[in-house]
């Protein structure tokens, strides 16, 4: 569902309806929505059918070698989310998750009308960081990832 089509409250609610960490769900029309980035985390193959030719800049804020432990992270929530009852399998979806997940990256990094920008997490912030070197750090590697993007558009 499209904001453009159905520009309400009912449909942002919607969107931030994730499983398994807040157990609501929304109805519009008698239809009952959550977040979509479960099922399609990040939509690349819409954006690449939508608008093809054009140049796409992804920010992903994970890294793009996907280990056991995200793997896992997706079982327990999938476990948990499938809990509540839906009438689709979340546990499947967050199962299928992941790979749709590693799908859309190699998509990204084998097409040279995307740029796919990704944390590097050495010497980058993390959420609590409080230390201004890191945050410097974490800062300048910013602007060099900005002029990448700069330099993206212009090519």
């Amino acid at each position: 569902m499209r904001f453009r089509d159905l520009p309400t409250l009912d449909l942002i609610r919607a969107a931030i309806c994730i499983n398994p960490y807040y157990f609501g769900s929304v109805a519009i029309d008698g239809e009952y929505y959550i977040d979509g980035t479960i099922k399609e985390p990040l939509g690349i193959g819409y954006l690449l059918e939508r608008y093809p030719g054009r140049k796409i800049v992804v920010v992903l804020n994970e890294p793009i070698e996907r280990g056991i432990k995200y793997r896992v992270k997706n079982l327990i929530e999938g476990a948990v989310g499938s809990l509540y009852s839906y009438e689709i399998s979340l546990f499947d979806l967050f199962i299928q998750r992941e790979q749709s997940l590693c799908t859309d990256i190699k998509t990204c990094l084998e097409n040279r009308n995307i740029l796919l920008l990704y944390p590097n997490f050495l010497g980058r912030a993390r959420p609590r960081t409080t230390s201004p070197a890191i945050l410097k750090e974490t800062f300048s590697q910013g602007m060099r990832d900005s002029e990448k993007v700069r330099l993206f558009i212009a090519q």
